[in-house]
């Protein structure tokens, strides 16, 4: 996100420390606690709760935060003399009645990823052009690191269907639902459904993935079948031969 709105917010209310947060739109379990906040009328922090539910209307602490610089120094300070390791649980949490603290609301798409099946869905939620265009070009673009390859090639035997695929790809066969990373081999007669392939990955010829995650440099056999479910996807190690 582009924190200027969050900046501009923090200097009109005076603020010290200002907290971002997305306010929840659905019902759901966490495998790990996630701060929620409570604020006033006014915008003020009055508490901070860690739970594993995750509940339509609270606002979820984004783990990002605003703050005076020579007020981070002082509280960074508080934690070694405090022996506290934790800026938010241990040092602010405890000082929201001195401290100006105002939440501040993130309109735009949060993904949460704490174990391999949010991992997954998040991926393949990436497909979703609303999703793809808000996340990597709105309000600008991101950057990351370039390793240019030749574009990739399809075969006359490929299918391709509501896909990512990155360059340097070689597809021979049926790809449906899936993003694939750079490098990705698939064979001729091979399929890959709603599946993330990383990058230099080869499907063997006639193989079939579905609801699949593979790491880097994986290699599937010939006529192999794995096949795993969109809430347990399969997950295979990098450098493995199936």
């Amino acid at each position: 996100m582009n924190y200027r709105a969050a900046v501009q917010f923090h200097k009109e209310k005076g603020a010290e420390v200002t907290l971002l947060y997305q306010t929840c739109t659905e019902e759901a379990q966490t495998r790990t606690e996630q701060g929620y906040l409570s604020l006033n009328e006014a915008g003020r922090v009055r508490q901070f709760i860690k739970e594993t539910s995750m509940k339509k209307g609270k606002k979820r602490f984004l783990d990002m935060i605003v703050i005076d610089k020579l007020l981070l120094l002082d509280l960074i300070k508080a934690c070694v003399y405090d022996v506290g390791c934790d800026l938010v649980d241990d040092i602010l949490m405890n000082q929201i009645e001195h401290i100006q603290m105002y939440g501040f609301e993130h309109g735009g798409y949060v993904a949460t990823m704490d174990c391999i099946s949010q991992y997954f869905q998040h991926h393949l939620s990436l497909l979703n052009p609303t999703v793809y265009k808000e996340l990597f070009f709105q309000p600008g673009t991101i950057l990351t690191k370039v390793k240019d390859e030749p574009p990739t090639r399809y075969k006359e035997t490929a299918q391709v269907h509501h896909s990512l695929v990155a360059n340097g790809c070689l597809i021979e066969g049926t790809v449906e639902n899936s993003i694939l990373f750079r490098g990705v081999r698939v064979r001729p007669g091979a399929t890959v459904k709603n599946s993330v392939i990383m990058q230099k990955c080869e499907i063997g010829s006639n193989a079939y993935l579905e609801n699949v995650i593979l790491d880097k440099e994986v290699k599937i056999m010939p006529k192999k079948e794995v096949i795993g479910t969109k809430i347990a996807p399969t997950w295979i190690a990098k450098r493995s031969v199936i």
